[in-house]
C-alpha cells in the first residue's frame, strides 16, 4: 500500500460535523480537543470529499493527512483499515460503500 503525509489536522468527531460548522474559530476548537490526531483517506481530491474534506481541512487546521491511493483502497479495502490503526488515527471518513466494501471483501484471514 503506497501512500505519502502532509501536515494537517481534524478532529475524532469526523469530518462531515467540522464543516458543517460555520465559524472556523469553533471548528478549530473541537479539533484540538482531541490532539494528537492524524486523519487517514483514500477519497479521491478530484471529488469534494476528498478535496475539501480531507486535504483542505487537514492543511488549514495542521493535521497529519495519510493519503492512500483510491485504487489502493477498491482493490484492497484493508489497507485503509490497516493504514488507521498503523497511523493511529483518529478520523478518516468514507461513503457507505467503503464500508459495505471492507465487509464483503475483507476475509477473516486478514481480520
Amino acid at each position: 500500500m503506497e501512500s505519502f503525509r502532509c501536515t494537517a489536522q481534524l478532529s475524532a468527531n469526523g469530518i462531515v460535523r467540522l464543516l458543517a460548522k460555520s465559524n472556523p474559530r469553533e471548528a478549530s476548537k473541537e479539533l484540538t480537543r482531541h490532539e494528537p490526531t492524524t486523519f487517514v483517506s483514500w477519497l479521491p481530491l478530484y471529488h469534494d470529499m476528498g478535496l475539501i474534506g480531507a486535504w483542505l481541512s487537514s492543511l488549514y487546521f495542521g493535521i497529519p493527512l495519510v493519503v492512500m491511493a483510491p485504487l489502493a483502497f477498491l482493490t484492497r479495502p484493508s489497507g485503509w483499515l490497516n493504514a488507521t490503526h498503523a497511523d493511529r488515527a483518529t478520523i478518516s471518513a468514507g461513503p457507505n460503500f467503503a464500508y459495505e466494501l471492507c465487509l464483503t471483501k475483507i476475509d477473516d484471514a486478514e481480520r
